[in-house]
């Protein structure tokens, strides 16, 4: 499993390839913005997102993963890729 700091940065390199214009349903816990990038990245196939955590759908016996808190803040209540970037950019520039 990687560190917060190599998901961190695996992120922000995934949420640059994204259609800044895309929309995403925050509150859609299999298919939010972290979800999408767990399914894509072939972390997780049938990923549940918390608010500070994820688990796999298909194991649920397995324990609740934990994500930085940052990763959170950028998603949460953003409508759009692009939202996000430009969360990240303001943090980052």
């Amino acid at each position: 499993m990687m560190n917060d700091e190599d998901i961190i940065a695996d992120f922000v390199e995934w949420i640059k390839t994204k259609d800044p214009n895309e929309e995403y349903d925050y509150i859609d816990t299999h298919n939010c913005c972290f979800a999408q990038y767990l399914k894509d990245r072939g972390i997780c196939k049938n990923p549940s997102v918390g608010p500070s955590s994820w688990w796999d759908r298909d194991n649920p016996s397995a324990p609740n993963v934990e994500y930085p808190f940052v990763i959170d803040r950028w998603v949460h209540k953003s409508a759009t890729f692009g939202e996000v970037l430009d969360k990240i950019n303001k943090i980052y520039a």
